[in-house]
């Protein structure tokens, strides 16, 4: 968490023919400023209630990126009627699972920042950026590399990146588990064993959600509701296979035909409602 959302258009913009996408900034984001103390997953969960009400949805398609996995599985458990299905990109694996081996999650976390790290490094040199004095524009550029590493398929694509580092707030998930009680962090996997909602994941072997694949196809083995697509990328790609993945979750959510209540998009900073039916005067409506 912690990131902005411009890395995601390459994904969403092609969807723009057939939804409506609203943006949102979470509390928090540099665009949204709001108290250290009031970055907890249950006010995220009470905004994201506010927006479904400001909307006149009645219930909603929860399309989740990343840690806005949490998000989807913390408002499903706290507002089941009001959710339609769930569409997972890139998820982080549900608390309380028994099938997530925390050590072995360890473990893959470590490889795939030493993974990441690596094409880090080898962009900086490319890009002859690996010099102590750095002018500010440099700065950027460096940091944009580091942060393209690890999130997209292509990191010597990081140009199309945009935004910086004064978009990225790297304090959200500190002030998450520091302000969120345990008890509703706690047992997420219970939420989804137990619920009747229809939930259509896919994920990249090459996700830090769970690098390599270690826990999530096991862990969706034993939830009747789930069915997870696994891919040999990273998910939130900015084009190719990690772009195609994200836009691949909001198609199988909605079958052919089918009638849709509006969809909120949950990514790591910022949400976006995607809409069939709910007609707009223009494509983008930003609140």
């Amino acid at each position: 968490m912690g990131g902005e959302h411009s890395y995601l258009w390459p994904a969403i913009i092609p969807l723009a023919d057939r939804y409506h996408f609203v943006l949102y900034d979470q509390r928090g984001s540099l665009r949204s400023p709001a108290p250290d103390s009031t970055i907890s997953l249950q006010r995220f969960v009470s905004d994201l209630e506010d927006l479904r009400r400001e909307l006149g949805q009645e219930r909603l398609t929860i399309f989740a990126h990343s840690m806005g996995s949490r998000l989807a599985y913390t408002y499903l458990r706290k507002h089941p009627e009001h959710v339609r299905r769930l569409a997972l990109a890139g998820p982080l694996v549900p608390t309380g699972s028994p099938l997530g081996d925390k050590r072995k999650m360890r473990k893959v976390r470590k490889q795939f920042v030493q993974w990441a790290k690596k094409r880090e490094k080898a962009e900086i040199t490319e890009e002859g950026l690996g010099r102590d004095s750095l002018s500010d524009r440099e700065k950027t550029a460096r940091w944009r590399i580091g942060f393209a590493a690890g999130n997209i398929c292509h990191v010597e694509r990081w140009h199309q990146m945009e935004g910086g580092r004064a978009f990225y707030n790297g304090d959200i998930p500190k002030l998450i588990n520091q302000n969120t009680p345990d008890s509703l962090r706690a047992n997420q996997f219970e939420t989804l064993r137990t619920s009747e909602v229809p939930v259509r994941m896919i994920i990249g072997d090459h996700d830090l959600a769970d690098f390599g694949l270690v826990s999530w196809p096991a862990v969706a083995d034993t939830l009747e509701n789930v069915e997870i697509t696994t891919l040999e990328v990273i998910t939130r790609g900015l084009t190719g296979p990690g772009s195609f993945a994200m836009q691949s979750a909001v198609h199988c959510t909605h079958p052919r035909n089918s009638k849709s209540d509006i969809t909120l998009y949950c990514s790591r900073r910022r949400a976006v409602a995607i809409s069939k039916d709910w007609r707009l005067p223009c494509p983008h409506r930003t609140f």
